[in-house]
């Protein structure tokens, strides 16, 4: 009996384990202090201007929470300004050091190339730090912007990035991986563990014998 329960046990392990076996880094993290801002002109989309240099995938949008008192559509453009992704993320779903997230279907980003974080604050309170925000290993920040409209929009307009070298808007962020699954070991010891759970299974079945 000990054996069975031992196995079901590893189950359930391998299981868990499946969703931590990908390794997410968040693209942008906060520099404190950073202070509570309200444009008296919203609505308004704040924009984030970077560069990857590695091969990473996207795997989920996000945006600064703590001054924020609704859910914000996040949308990601590359650099000729077609959509690479878009969802809306709930201010009170999955966090990571202030930032929300919602996971999206993993999309390498091209490795060299600009892109354009938009984050559609409208007449939400939003971040402003007095210096550049940290950055993930392979992730340059080249700026922030702001622009007034009634829904999330694309410009392509460089001419407008600011902060290269000084404070920025906190807004939204992405959730980056070098691989868009969790590693072959841990999917082996899930093969493991949804075995032995199927062993357990099948012997509760089994009749009674006399």
């Amino acid at each position: 009996m000990f054996g069975y329960k031992a196995l079901a046990l590893a189950a359930l392990t391998t299981t868990l384990a499946i969703s931590g076996a990908r390794a997410d880094t968040p693209a942008f993290s906060v520099n404190a202090p950073v202070i509570d801002n309200h444009s008296p002109n919203s609505p308004i989309n704040l924009d984030m201007l970077f560069v990857d240099f590695g091969t990473e995938y996207v795997t989920a949008l996000g945006f600064y929470t703590a001054f924020a008192s609704s859910d914000h559509e996040v949308a990601l453009y590359d650099q000729d300004g077609s959509l690479v992704a878009d969802t809306m993320v709930s201010r009170s779903g999955p966090s990571i050091d202030g930032y929300a997230y919602q996971s999206i279907n993993p999309i390498a980003l091209t490795p060299n190339s600009f892109y354009f974080l938009v984050d559609f604050v409208g007449a939400d309170d939003w971040g402003y730090g007095t210096t550049r925000p940290g950055t993930a290993a392979n992730i340059q920040y080249f700026g922030h912007s702001y622009k007034y409209a009634n829904a999330i929009t694309f410009e392509h307009d460089t001419q407008n990035i600011a902060g290269g070298s000084g404070g920025t808007y906190y807004g939204p962020n992405i959730l980056t991986s070098a691989s868009p699954t969790p590693e072959p070991a841990s999917w082996a010891l899930a093969l493991i563990g949804f075995s032995g759970l199927g062993a357990v299974l099948r012997r509760r079945r089994e009749p009674a014998r006399a």
